[in-house]
């Protein structure tokens, strides 16, 4: 089941990344990363297998936003290395 709360408090975590070194940045992007990657993967699957009709746009559209956030951490990394390249 797609947690939906990982989704909303996002913007949370990095309001205060400046606190963390680029490593611990990296560390838990990626880890993010992957919680998300496995959500999407999992509705992926089984939204054509179990779910039909409407319901089934339901599924696209988490599709869709678990695909944007992705996309926004992949912003995020670029940040990050600029950031390092900078120091």
């Amino acid at each position: 089941m797609t947690d939906f709360n990982a989704i909303k408090t996002g913007d949370i975590g990095v309001a205060f990344m400046d606190a963390l070194s680029a490593n611990e940045q990296r560390e838990l992007l990626s880890q993010r990363r992957a919680g998300l990657t496995a959500e999407l993967e999992t509705l992926q699957h089984t939204a054509a297998e179990a779910h039909r009709g409407s319901f089934a746009l339901i599924i696209a559209h988490q599709i869709h936003h678990l695909r944007a956030e992705l996309n926004w951490l992949d912003e995020i990394a670029v940040y990050i290395a600029k950031g390092e390249a900078q120091a």
